[in-house]
């Protein structure tokens, strides 16, 4: 089901391990080595996908994980470079994001910053528990067992309780790019 993905629009996995997909305003940290010297660039990925980089314009990398970007960026080089050796990864993760609503503590402790919007900015494989502890926890007033995913406009009931109580981690979904995870308020009886 949902939480045995092995990849989706945020991440895929190469070689068992779940890599990020890069993405349009990502913001990517390439290094080049010859020798002892290390010079280091920050690249923004523009928001047709592509970056440019020393001799290289306009390189396509939407979708691509950071070591695939590694390789296709290291073939190119060595068209003006002798073996060239670069490392890249993400700086900043800016082109994935879940939309969290409702009943989480960021949201209800003041942190006016996040209540704005509630978006959670996805940096790799992501369950349902990771994005709400990394939206500080739900509050009190929260119905765990009534979770709400909406996902390309279907919703789907989960219970977090399960999650959490239980162990049961085929209910923690693995979340993906425009995800929406809505925390109702318990009924009041």
């Amino acid at each position: 089901g949902m939480s045995r993905v092995s990849q989706n629009k945020v991440f895929m996995e190469i070689n068992g391990i779940a890599e990020y997909r890069i993405g349009p305003l990502d913001i990517l940290e390439i290094s080049s080595r010859e020798g002892p010297k290390v010079t280091t660039s920050t690249v923004t990925v523009d928001n047709r996908g592509r970056i440019s980089y020393s001799f290289v314009d306009d390189l396509e990398v939407t979708g691509l994980t950071p070591s695939q970007v590694d390789e296709v960026l290291s073939e190119r080089l060595s068209q003006y470079i002798k073996r060239p050796r670069i490392d890249v990864i993400v700086k900043e993760f800016k082109s994935k994001s879940a939309l969290m609503l409702g009943e989480l503590s960021a949201f209800r402790s003041g942190q006016t910053y996040q209540a704005a919007s509630g978006k959670a900015f996805l940096k790799g494989k992501t369950t349902l528990m990771d994005l709400v502890v990394q939206a500080g926890g739900y509050t009190v007033d929260a119905d765990i067992k009534n979770i709400r995913l909406i996902r390309t406009g279907k919703s789907y009931p989960i219970n977090l309780y399960d999650i959490i109580e239980k162990g049961d981690q085929r209910l923690n979904v693995i979340i993906d790019d425009g995800d929406v995870v809505d925390v109702p308020e318990l009924p009041e009886y």
